[in-house]
């Protein structure tokens, strides 16, 4: 099953978890988180906005599909959940805020 989903988007996420919940009887075998945004540019001159996006998709989404998904994962035996990172969440760059 393959669905494109918003991970800003509370309800359009918890609809395609249902929608793979009754798509494999309750089973998650694997959980990859991997959607992100950047923002370029010194922080200071940064839109409020651009920031408050990149966590809503970076952290916000990975944590709420991982949440939402809690329920099929225990329900799976051996299941895992991985999350990819930019290498920018490891180390700072000049000009990457």
């Amino acid at each position: 099953m393959f669905r494109r989903v918003d991970v800003t988007d509370r309800p359009a996420l918890l609809a395609a978890v249902a929608e793979f919940h009754e798509a494999t009887d309750d089973r998650l075998g694997v959980l990859f988180n991997n959607a992100g945004v950047d923002a370029k540019g010194p922080f200071a001159s940064m839109a409020w906005e651009r920031i408050v996006a990149v966590i809503e998709v970076n952290l916000l989404g990975a944590l709420s599909l991982t949440h939402a998904s809690i329920p099929l994962l225990k329900a799976t035996e051996g299941s895992l959940c991985l999350s990819t990172a930019s290498a920018s969440a490891i180390f700072g760059a000049a000009s990457v805020a």
